[in-house]
């Protein structure tokens, strides 16, 4: 258990020392992932930012996902799930996140697409990795498309089977805690809050903040 995802971003960001001087960039893969990246990308002194992927959610069950979409269109799919849909259910659940992934852009980067991927490290967070972690590869197929050098998949906790779908679709896994069944996290941290909008702002203002006076160093 974490005392809070500060202290477990403090822990991974030593497990990540190896990419520090090859020029990587710190993707939060979730709102969560914001506050564990925010942690990692200060440590290793390096570009951050925030991609936007939302989950793709049954229209009479919303609580349940079946994937996932990325802003700039790219989905995931659940592969034992996307048989028993039909292609009038995927579409119109893509239809309802659309609208809220571009505004999200606009409100966490002003409108502004991600810094340029191409030949970099990109290292994408969470605070955890979940047997529903359905925006992480939906994040990563978007990554894959602006040809980084490699992908790496930074989080705190993890669960093993996720753990092996995720290394094949990126080329490391960096964790502290891994489980078996691992749905949900709560109990693995401490403080367990909820990221607001406002919260994630301000680490986004803060990193900018800092990377505007390093400028003027």
């Amino acid at each position: 258990m974490f005392k809070s995802r500060k202290e477990a971003a403090d822990q991974l960001s030593v497990k990540l020392e190896k990419y520090r001087n090859i020029n990587p960039i710190v993707l939060a893969a979730s709102r969560e992932g914001v506050e564990v990246g925010y942690h990692i990308s200060k440590y290793l002194d390096c570009d951050f930012s925030i991609i936007i992927s939302k989950p793709l959610a049954f229209l009479k069950q919303p609580e349940n996902n079946f994937g996932a979409l990325a802003e700039d269109g790219s989905i995931y799919l659940d592969p034992e799930i996307r048989r028993k849909l039909t292609k009038e259910e995927i579409y119109k659940a893509i239809e309802s996140r659309e609208k809220l992934i571009k505004q999200n852009v606009q409100m966490y980067r002003n409108g502004q697409p991600l810094p340029a991927l191409n030949n970099r490290i990109v290292i994408l967070t969470d605070d955890a990795l979940t047997t529903s972690s359905s925006e992480l590869f939906a994040a990563i197929h978007m990554c894959k498309k602006q040809n980084p050098h490699n992908i790496v998949v930074a989080t705190p906790i993890a669960d093993n089977y996720m753990i092996k779908q995720v290394y094949k679709k990126v080329s490391d896994v960096v964790t502290m805690l891994n489980c078996d069944n691992l749905y949900s996290v709560s109990g693995l941290y401490e403080d367990f809050n909820r990221l607001s909008d406002q919260d994630i702002l301000s680490y986004l203002a803060s990193w900018n903040l800092r990377n505007a006076l390093k400028s003027l160093a």
